[in-house]
């Protein structure tokens, strides 16, 4: 019996840690890759965001400045300058259209202008105004 206990002694001190390391890798790879959105959208000056935090919550805003752990935004609705540290932060979106949606906004436009110029001038043309003319 004393061994049986030892041995789930041994097994739970080995596999806790494990289990926390597991946990904890995400969590490094996460916060390099928010660092690096953060530290991007400050260098190509598209700082308007939408954060979300690990606890749930949710901000809006404009990055003011960054360094090694923390950032810092602007809240849009309150002006509040709120500090915040880079393992707090579970996501980092801009806010707007993105490029290529952009791009097929124009090209959706440009195919109606088109189209609609060809059919009024389809509509319109009288190709015997002139009579038929026969060489």
């Amino acid at each position: 019996m004393n061994r049986l206990k030892s041995l789930a002694l041994a097994l739970t001190l080995i596999v806790v840690p494990l289990a926390q390391m597991a946990q904890a890798q995400p969590q490094t790879d996460d916060t390099a890759r928010i660092k690096a959105e953060v530290t991007k959208r400050l260098a190509h000056k598209k700082n308007h965001v939408n954060i979300e935090l690990r606890n749930g919550s949710k901000l809006k805003g404009r990055i003011e400045q960054a360094d090694d752990n923390k950032f810092t935004i602007r809240e849009d609705k309150t002006g509040d300058r709120i500090e915040l540290v880079y393992n707090d932060v579970a996501k980092v979106k801009g806010q707007g259209l993105g490029k290529g949606a952009k791009i097929a906004i124009v090209v959706v436009a440009a195919v109606v202008v088109v189209g609609v110029v060809v059919y009024l001038g389809i509509r319109n043309a009288d190709y015997f105004s002139g009579g038929i003319r026969i060489p």
